[in-house]
């Protein structure tokens, strides 16, 4: 819906802003001017800011937009920069709209929503720019309302992150103490009712609908072979917390009533085929890890976007346990950068985990499951040695998709 212009005479006020047209003809002053109103709105109650209204002691004077390229190409860099330099993102709570004068032109009004993960910050360099909204002003925020803010947040979502943590070590100590690698990965979500995943896919038609994506992978663009191959859902079971879950047949695969996801692969499916590549024993596949990782992602995706209330964020933890003397080359094999001699690494440590499960909105995993999965890949490749440029180049490095192989 198209938002209703402002009114000569209106005010300023805590959510709402007025800035002149000129600005657009300054881009680096506009980037930083509405990314640092946009923080203050995000730490206070949200609001719009008007690009195209002038105002007199912050009362609106007059209505001046320009052309609708103009507004676009302003949109365009404002939505990136406000991606690049607001921390943590902001994603779901900022909006931006064309919105049409009545001599033709056109102004900008970029929609904040009250921020969920406070404070945000505004990167300036090295520097971060805590600010908030008092009455038609941007303040800087003082050390105690940081501190009240970020406690505030951190005892929600280190809660989250401790309950996933918790589960890592619990399943790292129940597994049978073999030597051999495997990999495993937790999605999880809050939403104020605790058994509606259960509800929505362990009984009747969404049972049946889940079972439809495990069987036919190819909906979700997964592959049937090399993906989670099952043939029949086990029978709900109790955990030992007494809820219910569902597990395939083959365990690579678990749903929870509370509405996490885990994923167990063992070594052989993610390992490199002794009988085609003279490899070492323990050296781990590309494709396999990001295939596993992408497709659980998908999943994850569909499950999530299925509920009644979707969630707004999504915990995923990811690991890879008894990976001693596992070893991973860059790109894919293949490649000329992947035979390359010399380029295997080796991994030291006793496990990789990642430092606390990563957080996603879920307008990201909504818009780029495949890139989530390449976010959750890059830190076990750091952890070999490499950078990013050294990921499979089957993931599109302009829309973050995996081309699955056939």
């Amino acid at each position: 819906m198209t938002p209703t212009l402002p009114s000569i005479g209106d005010r300023e006020s805590a959510q709402l802003e007025f800035k002149s047209i000129r600005i657009v003809d300054d881009a680096g002053r506009a980037l930083s001017t509405i990314g640092r109103e946009v923080v203050a709105m995000l730490n206070t109650t949200g609001g719009r800011i008007w690009i195209g209204v002038e105002e007199e002691n912050e009362v609106a004077v007059r209505i001046s937009g320009t052309t609708l390229t103009k507004i676009n190409d302003l949109r365009s860099r404002l939505a990136n920069y406000i991606v690049d330099s607001i921390e943590p993102r902001a994603l779901d709570e900022v909006s931006m709209q064309a919105v049409p004068a009545a001599d033709g032109t056109h102004l900008l009004c970029c929609a904040v929503g009250n921020g969920k993960n406070t404070p945000y910050c505004l990167r300036q360099g090295a520097a971060m720019l805590f600010v908030r909204r008092f009455e038609a002003r941007v303040v800087p925020m003082q050390r105690e309302e940081l501190f009240a803010m970020v406690k505030a947040a951190t005892s929600i979502h280190d809660d989250h992150r401790a309950r996933m943590i918790e589960r890592r070590n619990h399943i790292d100590r129940e597994r049978s103490p073999t030597q051999d690698p495997w990999l495993w990965m937790r999605s999880a979500t809050h939403t104020r009712d605790a058994t509606a995943f259960g509800r929505r896919y362990f009984e009747g038609a969404g049972r049946a609908d889940l079972s439809r994506l495990l069987d036919e992978p190819e909906r979700l663009g997964n592959r049937l072979h090399g993906w989670i191959i099952r043939r029949e859902m086990n029978e709900t079971i109790e955990t030992s917390q007494g809820r219910r879950s569902l597990t395939s047949r083959h365990r690579q695969v678990s749903f929870f009533e509370n509405g996490s996801i885990e994923l167990r692969v063992d070594a052989p499916l993610f390992l490199l085929d002794q009988g085609r590549h003279p490899v070492d024993p323990k050296e781990l596949n590309p494709w396999a890890l990001a295939e596993w990782t992408v497709s659980f992602m998908r999943l994850t995706r569909e499950l999530y976007l299925g509920l009644a209330e979707v969630p707004e964020t999504v915990l995923v933890d990811f690991c890879l346990f008894r990976a001693t003397g596992t070893w991973l080359r860059p790109q894919s094999p293949g490649r000329a950068g992947h035979i390359k001699p010399g380029r295997a690494r080796n991994f030291d440590d006793e496990s990789f985990r990642l430092s606390r499960p990563y957080e996603f909105s879920m307008r990201e995993l909504a818009d780029g499951p495949d890139a989530c999965a390449r976010r959750l890949l890059l830190p076990l490749y750091e952890s070999f040695g490499f950078d990013e440029t050294e990921l499979p180049p089957e993931f599109d490095r302009a829309t973050g998709r995996f081309r699955i192989q056939a």
